[in-house]
């Protein structure tokens, strides 16, 4: 069978998936897009009561405006939802997997698996993202180029990016680990030749939905229109702050998948 006909194969069985997917992940950015604060309690609470948690930070809501800790002059407000990484995180968890199970009550049970999971993970991530903002905002170590504002976009973009990296690779090594397909049908090890682009694609795909949802997007929409400055200052350092992380994380990887197969080799001996 060539390439060609087992993306037409993988498209025609879960074509409604797909749908319902996509039209989950346009939902949650449309109803983002106009949202308020009392319109994101579902997640702007729970998040405070994370930070809270975690930090022993104190929230009170205020109608109207977010949540307040005002000993730390410090806001919570619809923008720092993470309502953007919730869909990044549920369209990778979902779209990357969704075709490796078979069957139309697997998948549906994926579906809800996956937005629970993005769900959670968002809080989590969220949460540490705005204890590490309240703590570098109080730090003395602010001048000429380094601003808040871009101490506050590279923090973001490394906690966002790297715990979608980390939970996209934990999910994928559960999949390789349970038998979702007959005995007959299981993979050999790949060749060692092999690893390297294995290790690569495994590192680009959360990659491609971060950079496409969070930077993609806005760039079709032309949100650059507004401030030009600024939009490319923010592409700019998201991108190299990913790109950063991919390459150490590739680093280690590979040196994990070379230490491994030097052991082997040393146990034959």
């Amino acid at each position: 069978m060539t390439i060609t006909s087992k993306i037409k194969n993988i498209v025609a069985e879960n074509a409604l998936f797909y749908v319902i997917g996509l039209l989950i992940s346009i939902g949650l950015k449309y109803f983002y897009s106009h949202a308020g604060s009392d319109d994101l309690n579902w997640i702007l609470v729970p998040t405070s009561r994370v930070v809270e948690y975690l930090s022993g930070i104190h929230f009170e809501r205020e109608l109207y405006i977010g949540l307040v800790n005002h000993a730390y002059r410090f806001i919570i407000v619809p923008s720092c939802a993470g309502v953007n990484f919730l869909t990044i995180a549920f369209s990778t968890i979902f779209f990357s997997f969704v075709h490796r199970l078979k069957g139309i009550g697997r998948k549906s049970l994926w579906l809800g698996i996956s937005a629970g999971f993005a769900y959670l993970l968002t809080l989590v991530a969220n949460a540490l993202r705005i204890i590490a903002a309240i703590y570098l905002y109080r730090a003395d170590i602010y001048g000429g180029w380094v601003t808040v504002e871009r101490i506050h976009r590279i923090e973001g973009a490394f906690t966002y990016f790297f715990f979608l990296l980390i939970a996209y690779l934990t999910v994928e090594r559960v999949f390789r680990g349970l038998v979702l397909k007959t005995p007959g049908e299981r993979r050999s090890p790949a060749p060692e030749g092999k690893e390297f682009i294995h290790i690569i694609r495994r590192c680009l795909i959360p990659f491609f939905w971060y950079f496409l949802i969070g930077l993609g997007i806005p760039l079709v929409r032309m949100a650059y229109r507004q401030d030009v400055a600024t939009f490319t200052e923010h592409f700019s350092s998201v991108t190299l702050v990913c790109l950063c992380i991919l390459l150490l994380l590739f680093v280690i990887l590979l040196g994990y998948r070379t230490a491994a197969c030097a052991m082997k080799q040393i146990k034959r001996k």
